[in-house]
């Protein structure tokens, strides 16, 4: 009976289950090969010392940063589906936000966290998926730029190794073109309806509406950029997020007495930005923390103690909070983990 199941299955929903337990297996020999590594380069004492040697202080205010993180994205994401004549109230958003980062850090393999979101706002607060999708492609776009203008004020007070040529041209360009992408998206909505309208004539007559139709609805979702008070307040909010994001990392700077900077620590969230990007492990377990103990060397850090104990701390910082508020949003939106698994 158990094999004839299987075999029903639609071939996709067998390569998403084969990945989950790959991704599984992958996350156990991380952790397996990580406590190794530690154990044989670091005593339990000198990790219990550099434990009790942190300031409980920082470490809260870290935590307190990234929860106020998660409060200010959410704000800027009820400020986008806004619309003339419809505001979603914030505890929706605030949920269906969280539900989307919980499900990406919970089953990164299969980047569901988006959907999630989508569908939970719709079900709550009664915004279309197509129109949400919008304000989700005008969110990544704001990071992509917050990201590159961090990259241009930080890297000239940076030394890069000899093998890395300039990389300014490359992050001006990419920073300008998210920029132009926004413009044309807000302003030029004729333009590009006009523009799909040819492409979609190509699809049967079904898929051409369907097409045209989310594209409109999707289009809707930037209506908030096409508005100067609420776009100042949405770059607004997106320069607090990447202050917030820096401060987290830095105030465990502080709370472990460590002699780095603004300048380090907006490089490390940086980095650790782009290294959990792709999918990888459940949880960003030794991608997260392998990230930022590798940053920390780079910088010249060489106490392996301090290192180890910092990346644990720091991971714990950014994941347990998405964990709790997830976990809460996960029961707030209904979300049926059926959906996830493919049955």
């Amino acid at each position: 009976m158990v094999a004839n199941n299987n075999q029903d299955k639609p071939v996709s929903v067998r390569k998403q289950q084969a990945w989950s337990w790959f991704s599984l297996l992958a996350t156990a020999v991380l952790l397996i090969i990580g406590i190794w590594t530690i154990a044989q380069r670091v005593t339990l004492a000198e990790l219990i010392n550099a434990f009790a040697a942190a300031s409980p202080l920082y470490i809260l205010l870290s935590f307190a940063t990234l929860i106020l993180t998660l409060l200010v994205k959410s704000w800027r994401w009820q400020i986008l589906l806004t619309t003339p004549t419809e505001k979603p109230p914030f505890p929706p958003v605030f949920w269906a936000f969280n539900l989307g980062a919980f499900v990406n850090l919970v089953l990164p393999f299969m980047r569901l966290g988006e959907i999630a979101r989508l569908f939970a706002i719709d079900w709550m607060a009664g915004v279309g998926k197509a129109r949400a999708l919008g304000t989700l492609v005008v969110e990544k776009l704001l990071d992509l730029i917050m990201v590159g203008l961090s990259l241009l004020l930080i890297l000239p007070s940076v030394i890069l190794p000899n093998f890395v040529t300039n990389p300014l041209p490359m992050i001006t360009a990419v920073s300008l073109l998210s920029l132009f992408s926004l413009y044309i998206l807000a302003f030029q909505t004729g333009w590009i309806i006009k523009i799909s309208r040819l492409f979609a004539r190509w699809l049967p007559g079904k898929w051409e509406d369907r097409v045209m139709r989310w594209l409109v609805s999707g289009l809707e979702g930037l209506d908030a950029l096409r508005h100067k008070r609420q776009t100042l307040v949405i770059i607004g909010l997106s320069a607090v997020i990447a202050l917030l994001t820096v401060s987290t990392p830095y105030l465990l700077f502080l709370a472990f007495h460590l002699e780095l900077g603004i300048v380090e620590a907006a490089l490390l969230n940086i980095i650790v930005i782009l290294a959990i990007a792709p999918p990888s492990t459940p949880g960003k377990i030794g991608i997260l923390n392998g990230t930022a103990a590798l940053t920390l060397f780079a910088f010249g850090l060489r106490d392996e103690a301090v290192i180890v104990s910092y990346s644990t701390i720091y991971y714990l910082v950014i994941v347990l909070p998405l964990l709790a508020f997830g976990a809460v949003a996960v029961s707030r939106t209904h979300w049926k983990w059926q959906k996830a698994v493919g049955r």
